[in-house]
């Protein structure tokens, strides 16, 4: 996505500014929402509201790390009250809920925010930007969570980690290489092994398989 290149026009008629509402605040929602503050740099066209389930941003990329190291969630995580900091501005703000219905023709979204309650959201334009999905605990349930909950579900993962005397990481791509190379390296008497549908690791990647054979026979993996 860094390296990638949008156009986009938004031409909106004169007036109080418009409403657009980004359902995700990970990596897609940030993007758009810098390329809308591009668009708009005096700020008099639209303000931006990111809902996102969670209340905080989860650098997933690094979650292996929590998953044996108690100090690594704070620095993979940021709530995003602090994160919208970073804009600069007052126009983009935060809500926590999740998804529920898009109302197409009234420009509203259903969303449920934390403790259950209902709640309808209007709109002049609407973004999701969710991205893909993952099992726990690389991603949290798909549920309103709190970062402290967030973190206790991560934690108890962790705990059951820590207590095995194996594991299996099903799945070789590079998040399970990552996270059977860095478990081994925490829990060197831990067994760790590697489970995938294909024949070769990372075969997109020429040369790639042999060599991680090589390394993680070394590690005992």
């Amino acid at each position: 996505m860094g390296g990638s290149q949008s156009n986009i026009a938004v031409n909106l008629a004169p007036g109080s500014r418009k409403k657009i509402v980004v359902i995700g605040g990970s990596f897609g929602g940030k993007y758009i929402t810098n390329m809308l503050q591009q668009l708009d740099p005096k700020e008099i066209q639209f303000e931006v509201l990111i809902i996102d389930k969670n209340e905080h941003f989860e650098y997933i990329c690094a979650n292996f790390a929590s998953l044996a190291d108690e100090n690594a969630w704070a620095k993979n995580t940021i709530k995003f009250t602090e994160a919208i900091k970073s804009y600069d501005s007052s126009r983009v703000t935060f809500k926590q809920g999740k998804l529920c219905n898009v109302l197409s023709d009234k420009n509203q979204v259903e969303i449920e925010t934390l403790g259950g309650q209902k709640e309808m959201v209007p709109f002049d334009c609407l973004i999701i930007a969710t991205g893909a999905s993952y099992v726990s605990p690389w991603r949290g349930k798909n549920v309103v969570l709190t970062n402290e909950e967030r973190e206790a579900e991560v934690s108890e993962v962790r705990k059951k980690i820590k207590a095995a005397k194996s594991i299996l990481c099903v799945g070789a791509g590079p998040t399970g290489l990552e996270t059977a190379g860095y478990l081994k390296e925490k829990y060197p008497g831990t067994k760790i092994g590697i489970c995938q549908r294909g024949p070769k690791l990372l075969p997109a990647f020429e040369g790639a398989s042999d060599m991680i054979r090589t390394i993680f026979k070394t590690m005992d993996i």
